[in-house]
């Protein structure tokens, strides 16, 4: 059903021709389809066809006995070599209930890691087209929204985060559902309380961590939709139900795991790491900045401080939803997520900084000096992008760290002289792999791939070559293919005298 209104740049709302909302959704479909057909070939492509992280493996674990013995004791599923998931794991439910049919498939099928490599490029690709469906219901032309899905999902950490099994994926996802569920809901969207009530529910099964990081972000509704709509009872209760269900069930799984439904972090760990510490890691460390290791994130910033003033309740969203996840994770012990590409924890976040870079080029006007320098500024980042990002799936993320921790491996790089001269000292290795220049992740691949150590983590193009690149070529396709249509509609809308303002939004079925 077509809205009565729909969200101008200053956040205000202007009535819709009748018919000029909804009349090309099925090309917008079109597109989407594209997009995620284009990014899941992309990452099968790039895939390892295995997860080594020890989290990834207690999540497996617990699926194993979710469908092998109708349990929750993850220490009977795997190997665990830490001894930190016997006998419940530490991690969240949620991936591990996303794992358990596939594995129950493989099962019968076979070729289970295989399987379960599908998982999070599935997830990344979904998210992948709900960046489309936002940039669409910003009122932005389709080649912008197009611009800003395959930025996301090629360009910025998306792309690493699908070779391996972690829950921030589908935490990201559960993200972009939400902002563009509240953006729906301000053009009039009547389903739009029920999604954002099931996806506030999901979140915190994922992570615990999402009852402060991503709910904050619905306190920003009342800037979207008048409070007396808010407060609805029908409303109310869309919301509350779900989020409600999914905070007792969190609060049973915790009182299994550690005797109190209140206690969420995992043992031992907590918040001490001094904040200054954890943000200059996060921020501006050579082995985990946020922005080293998603380049177009640094034109974003510029891209939503603009927000608050041409769009105030988004821009508003977004700092919600951004500046709680600094903060959270700088003081957390391991604010750096341990032996990973770049500051996984922050990855559900990256989308919202592509959108602020894209709406810099969209708010500026064509020939103008700004816009000019924007758009280099654009493909600059964009450029420095895909070549970190080609390292993030050339090279297995953890061979470097083993590198950095062994004195003998480290020596062979800095003429004789080893990054940690003691590895057993608390923190030293740590410390190394995140704030020196020398033993950082980026740096060190480099190096890896200069004196021909560097493993292979591309294992189709080594297996399988021919194959590789039909996939990596027929996704590559498909994004042109995506991007071609989305500028064919725009000219069609523009040609039919149509402003941006009016043309049409993603389908509310995609």
């Amino acid at each position: 059903m077509m809205p009565s209104h729909v969200p101008l740049a200053n956040g205000r709302a202007q009535h819709a021709k009748p018919g000029g909302t909804g009349r090309y959704q099925h090309r917008d479909a079109q597109i989407a389809g594209s997009l995620f057909v284009g990014t899941l070939l992309i990452y099968a492509a790039v895939s390892r066809y295995k997860y080594v992280a020890y989290d990834a493996a207690s999540m497996v674990g617990l699926a194993h006995t979710l469908v092998n013995h109708l349990s929750l004791n993850a220490g009977q599923g795997f190997d665990d070599y830490l001894h930190l998931s016997t006998p419940y794991s530490p991690y969240g439910i949620g991936l591990s209930l996303v794992i358990a049919p596939i594995y129950g498939l493989s099962k019968l099928t076979g070729h289970e890691n295989i399987l379960l490599s599908f998982i999070n490029p599935c997830i990344m690709s979904m998210t992948v087209v709900v960046s489309y469906a936002i940039g669409r219901a910003l009122r932005w032309g389709a080649s912008w929204a197009v611009l800003c899905a395959a930025t996301f999902g090629i360009l910025t950490m998306a792309l690493q985060a699908t070779t391996e099994l972690f829950s921030e994926p589908a935490v990201a996802l559960c993200v972009a559902v939400l902002i563009w569920a509240i953006l729906r809901w301000s053009a009039g969207w009547k389903y739009a309380p029920i999604v954002i009530g099931l996806t506030a529910g999901a979140v915190i099964q994922f992570r615990a961590d999402s009852i402060l990081t991503v709910w904050i972000g619905l306190l920003a509704v009342p800037l979207f939709v008048p409070w007396r709509q808010v407060m609805r009872i029908p409303v109310l209760v869309a919301v509350g139900i779900p989020t409600t269900i999914s905070l007792c069930l969190l609060g049973a799984y915790n009182n299994l795991r550690w005797h109190s439904p209140l206690v969420f972090s995992y043992n031992g760990e907590g918040f001490q790491t001094p904040l200054g510490r954890g943000l200059e890691g996060l921020l501006f460390s050579p082995g985990k900045s946020f922005f080293l290791y998603n380049p177009i994130a640094i034109l974003g910033v510029i891209g939503i401080v603009t927000l608050l003033w041409t769009r105030k309740p988004v821009g508003v969203l977004f700092l919600l939803l951004i500046i709680p996840r600094f903060i959270f994770f700088a003081k957390w012990e391991s604010w750096e997520g341990g032996v990973d590409w770049g500051p996984r924890f922050l990855f559900p976040i990256v989308l919202l900084f592509v959108i602020g870079a894209v709406d810099v080029l969209v708010q500026t006007r064509r020939r103008s000096l700004i816009a000019v320098c924007a758009r280099v500024a654009f493909v600059g980042l964009a450029l420095f992008g895909l070549g970190v990002n080609y390292l993030s799936v050339r090279v297995p993320y953890e061979q470097w760290y083993s590198v950095v921790a062994s004195p003998s491996l480290s020596s062979a790089f800095d003429g004789g002289k080893p990054f940690v001269s003691n590895p057993t000292a608390v923190g030293a290795v740590g410390n190394a792999y995140d704030f020196t220049y020398r033993a950082s992740q980026i740096r060190g691949d480099l190096d890896l791939l200069e004196s021909h150590r560097a493993q292979d983590a591309l294992v189709v193009f080594v297996a399988h070559p021919r194959l590789a690149w039909a996939m990596l070529s027929a996704g590559s396709g498909f994004l042109l293919l995506a991007a071609i249509a989305a500028f064919d509609l725009d000219w069609t809308l523009k040609r039919k005298g149509q402003s941006e303002v009016e043309s049409p939004e993603l389908s509310d079925t995609v």
